[in-house]
């Protein structure tokens, strides 16, 4: 990923209303070179292309920022909540989420142990803070329960991504 990725990847979040730091930035960098490194031997994704990255995975991620969220902003809404990622595969949307905003509570899970390891790896390789648990397979209904919100991309059988219009 070059420089003039960052100012995309830039721009096209400002349009979602995150306005990105340079730590939040290189942050994203380390998620896409890591990806890209260990879906070599992993198979986390299909989409590896610096552009369709940004696009498909970060910026998709992101996308859920422009929600209403009952006349407050997503980014004051979201903010210290305890969130969940269920089925996060890679990661997305949960740690591009955690990335941008930073304060939450994230737990992510997944019933893939490759999954598992590559997201401790990115964790321990950001020192992330406001909390942050993953787990392997099911067993998280508590965990569901006490979050805030609970998202996950929905796919089809062939892990296809499904975006309804």
């Amino acid at each position: 990923m070059a420089r003039e990725d960052f100012c995309r990847l830039s721009a096209l979040s400002k349009q979602l209303g995150i306005d990105l730091q340079e730590v939040q930035l290189q942050q994203f960098y380390s998620y896409y070179t890591l990806l890209v490194e260990k879906n070599k031997v992993m198979n986390l994704t299909a989409i590896t292309e610096e552009d369709d990255v940004i696009v498909k995975h970060f910026i998709d991620s992101l996308a859920m920022a422009k929600l209403n969220v009952s006349r407050e902003t997503f980014s004051n809404w979201i903010e210290g909540k305890r969130c969940m990622d269920v089925g996060t595969g890679a990661g997305f949307p949960g740690l591009a989420i955690k990335i941008a905003f930073p304060g939450i509570s994230l737990s992510l899970s997944d019933s893939l142990q490759r999954e598992f390891t590559f997201w401790k790896k990115l964790c321990r390789n950001w020192n992330l803070k406001g909390g942050f648990s993953s787990w392997k397979g099911g067993g998280f209904g508590e965990k569901a329960r006490t979050s805030r919100t609970v998202r996950s991309r929905l796919l089809t059988s062939s892990g296809q991504s499904f975006h309804p219009k």
